[in-house]
């Protein structure tokens, strides 16, 4: 007993007694030391002197350098629309001047998120914990391609407003079903919602129903039959994400981006005549393929064109470069990020005639994206031609020789591989675009062909 007591109280532990400086003694895998502490000595953990490695990567810093060839006046690029479409309705623009009265292109928007049901199709408990990440994201997106010149403050009502009468009176197997039940709705949430000053209403469905197929939407000056009336005032857009939206990997949040779009009288880029696919086109939605929120809100590229930023006033000019084609020697111009909140050219455009634009834009994935191979960082080069307007195919992008359609998991038809990636050229209207650099900037070389 005497000897097995004195061989624990001198075996090593953290701040346990020791009877020789300097002495080691490894327990269980860990070496320790007996060292001087005060009066008396003491076992500590014996460390190394050896210094780890550390291996540091560096990343080389990249400025934004402005293009040394001056361009023309942005003036220049302010294509004049000429198309039919325009000529015919006049109440939705893909080219300038704008058209104004719905949404203003700045300001603060109050919009209302009203949650309906039927007796015949009831909804679920806690209806918004489906669409607060949904508002989030529409905000956000909102901010970002305006750079902060439009935002929007939601009223929810969180509970579910029952309409009367049955469901299936407002069956809708597509858009354009007509405006009955946002009337109904309306009506039945009055006097539980305030409208006081809201520009838009977006109606949440019962989860899982199946009444509303594919969406309900009508927006003021374009299909919406009449203002609808409150207590508060008028209500003068409208829209309803149908079934289709909620099958992953598909969004509320993007299909409210897109019909809001239409609110600040924003074009359709897709063909509004093949909408459910009924000709086969060599890029099926339309010759912008999946590039723009205002072609295909599913995706993949959830973002705004600078051509359709340019004419509504959220690119700033001076993150415009624009030059005529009769002016233009090779040029080199650095490109920032389209979503970038930062200074920088963000488009080149070159006019090509008083109707056509040749844009060229950088492009970098966002969170907002739905990922696909289509959908990485490079150069986007399309046309734009005035002449043709709303739901015609205003925007037709230029891909690298030889691209063909990729497909995605997006729940979207094949996406045109459209991208440029460094070392690729592309021509058009005389016009030949290089990427030859590609870091945190898109460095691109324009020239006249040949």
């Amino acid at each position: 007993m005497i000897a097995s007591t004195s061989l624990l109280a001198n075996a090593a532990a953290v701040g346990g007694n020791c009877n020789k400086v300097g002495r080691t003694q490894t327990m269980k895998g860990v070496n320790y030391l007996c060292v001087k502490s005060g009066k008396k000595s003491v076992w500590q953990i014996k460390t190394s002197s050896k210094k780890s490695a550390v291996t540091t990567t560096t990343v080389p810093y990249e400025a934004y350098v402005a293009p040394i060839a001056s361009g023309t006046s942005t003036e220049d690029c302010k294509l004049i629309e000429v198309s039919p479409e325009r000529t015919k309705y006049g109440n939705i623009f893909a080219a300038f001047p704008p058209i104004g009265g719905n949404l203003e292109p700045a300001g603060t928007f109050k919009v209302a998120l009203i949650p309906i049901d039927w007796a015949d199709l009831p909804g679920e408990a806690n209806p918004l914990a489906r669409v607060t990440d949904q508002i989030k994201l529409f905000t956000d997106w909102y901010d970002t391609v305006s750079e902060g010149k439009v935002s929007f403050v939601w009223s929810t009502y969180d509970k579910y407003v029952r309409v009367p009468g049955s469901a299936q009176t407002y069956y809708q197997a597509r858009s354009g079903g007509g405006d009955s039940m946002a009337i109904a709705a309306i009506a039945a949430a009055d006097p539980f919602i305030d409208f006081t000053g809201i520009r838009a209403v977006y109606f949440l469905a019962p989860k899982g129903q199946k009444v509303f197929v594919e969406s309900s939407q009508a927006f003021k000056d374009l299909n919406l039959a009449a203002p609808i009336p409150t207590n508060e005032g008028l209500i003068m857009n409208y829209a309803l994400a149908g079934a289709y939206f909620d099958i992953s990997p598909k969004t509320y949040w993007s299909y409210w981006v897109h019909e809001t779009g239409h609110m600040f009288k924003l074009p359709d880029l897709k063909y509004n005549w093949n909408n459910h696919g009924e000709v086969e086109l060599p890029v099926p939605i339309g010759p912008f393929s999946g590039f723009d929120m205002l072609s295909n809100q599913d995706g993949p590229s959830r973002t705004l064109s600078s051509w359709l930023r340019w004419i509504i006033g959220w690119l700033p000019a001076e993150s415009l470069y624009c030059q005529n084609y009769a002016n233009l020697s090779k040029t080199t111009i650095m490109l920032n990020p389209i979503d970038n909140r930062t200074t920088g050219i963000k488009s080149a455009m070159i006019k090509i005639s008083p109707t056509k634009i040749i844009a060229i834009e950088s492009r970098r994935p966002a969170s907002y994206d739905c990922k696909a191979p289509t959908n990485r960082a490079g150069v986007l080069v399309y046309i734009v031609d005035s002449t043709i307007g709303h739901g015609e195919g205003t925007q037709t992008l230029v891909p690298p020789a030889g691209r063909g359609l990729v497909s995605n998991d997006c729940g979207t038809p094949g996406i045109l591989d459209a991208i440029l990636d460094v070392g690729d050229s592309v021509t058009s209207n005389g016009v030949t675009v290089k990427l030859v650099k590609s870091n945190k900037y898109d460095t691109i070389e324009v020239s006249k062909a040949g």
